[in-house]
């Protein structure tokens, strides 16, 4: 192999992580990253390149010799990770960077035998991993006295702690409700309140499933 130069315009990635899921830790795959700079005297875009793999890993590849500003007058730079999630907010992830670690340095390899010289950020690559919330999952649930499916309760005040974002539902004469939007957490309260007995139930969410069945028994009243 004969190279035609010993100066080389190389790519590097100048940022690495993983996207998983806070509550669950599922990896996740469907996202793209751009990336912004700011310091004491201005600010500006990153021109990055999005790599992903599986696992919700990824890395941030980029030219420093071609794309890299001049942070030499600055201290600290604040790296920002803006990640696009589809179907939640995005969300984004800082990082305040020496401008020691940002500086460019050579560094020299040998390819087939001939030294080659190219240029690179001296601290990268940096971390962006983060935590998105699950996608919100709901429940639809049935309120049994006794445990008897002929005998269902109606009228019975369901809430969840943590609060889910509808508030309060009441299960009808069938003794069915629904909540279209679990609250995002590991466990989950269900109280009861049927006219003023209250009950509390604990309820695991399962987030691969879009719709949570579940089906509750209400003690027979007291005498």
């Amino acid at each position: 192999m004969i190279l035609s130069a010993t100066q080389l315009s190389m790519r590097q990635a100048l940022g690495t992580g993983q996207l998983t899921e806070e509550v669950t830790g599922r990896a996740v795959d469907n996202f793209e990253i751009s990336m912004t700079y700011q310091h004491a005297d201005g600010s500006g875009h990153l021109p990055v390149t999005l790599q992903k793999k599986a696992g919700g890993f990824f890395a941030l590849q980029f030219s420093p010799e071609r794309a890299m500003p001049d942070f030499s007058a600055q201290t600290d730079v604040i790296l920002t990770a803006i990640i696009a999630v589809q179907d939640r907010a995005p969300i984004e992830v800082p990082r305040t960077v020496s401008a020691a670690d940002l500086a460019l340095t050579q560094t020299v390899a040998k390819v087939g035998g001939t030294p080659i010289e190219y240029r690179r950020v001296a601290g990268a690559p940096f971390d962006f991993s983060a935590q998105v919330a699950p996608l919100a999952v709901a429940l639809r649930g049935v309120i049994l006295r006794d445990h008897d499916p002929a005998d269902p309760i109606g009228d019975v005040a369901v809430t969840t702690d943590p609060a889910s974002p509808g508030g309060a539902v009441t299960s009808d004469n069938d003794g069915f409700f629904f909540i279209p939007s679990l609250p995002a957490t590991a466990e989950i309260t269900l109280d009861l309140d049927e006219g003023g007995t209250k009950t509390s139930v604990e309820f695991t969410p399962d987030y691969a499933r879009p719709v949570n069945t579940l089906t509750l028994s209400l003690a027979l009243p007291s005498q």
